[in-house]
């Protein structure tokens, strides 16, 4: 399951996928709710770690694939943060997130689809790790 919701298209990209795609993302939205910002900010961080060394898999495929750097936009997507207050003692650290898959050439529709799957797969296994933590709420999509 990718979050609690239903129906969402786990990656953006600029037409239908099929062997001429080059790129797309995974929209992350990362939600940390802690007693102080700096809590909510450290787990969030330690979040983003585990994305990116999960990111790792691309390594020896004919692709590229990380996080996207917070002074970088890619093409309309642009990683920002939030931080809230929710009341006296509760603050919440917001993040948007992307991780980028640019492909190397133009490939084989299977081999590609494969990478996508393996990447999903990857993404959705670390945020099933968090599902019974109360704190988090991590989904691969983007927050309205």
């Amino acid at each position: 399951m990718l979050s609690k919701e239903s129906n969402i298209t786990a990656y953006q990209t600029d037409g239908q996928l099929c062997s001429e795609t080059d790129w797309l993302v995974y929209p992350i939205s990362i939600n940390v709710k802690d007693k102080t910002y700096k809590a909510a900010l450290e787990l969030t961080r330690k979040i983003c770690d585990e994305i990116e060394n999960t990111l790792k898999i691309s390594q020896n495929l004919p692709c590229s694939l990380g996080l996207l750097d917070f002074d970088t936009t890619y093409k309309t997507y642009k990683a920002t943060i939030a931080l809230t207050q929710l009341s006296k003692d509760s603050f919440e650290v917001g993040l948007k997130q992307y991780a980028i898959l640019k492909f190397d050439s133009e490939g084989a529709f299977w081999e590609k689809s494969e990478i996508i799957a393996s990447v999903l797969d990857a993404l959705v296994e670390l945020i099933n790790r968090y599902r019974t933590d109360k704190r988090v709420n991590v989904i691969l999509s983007e927050r309205k």
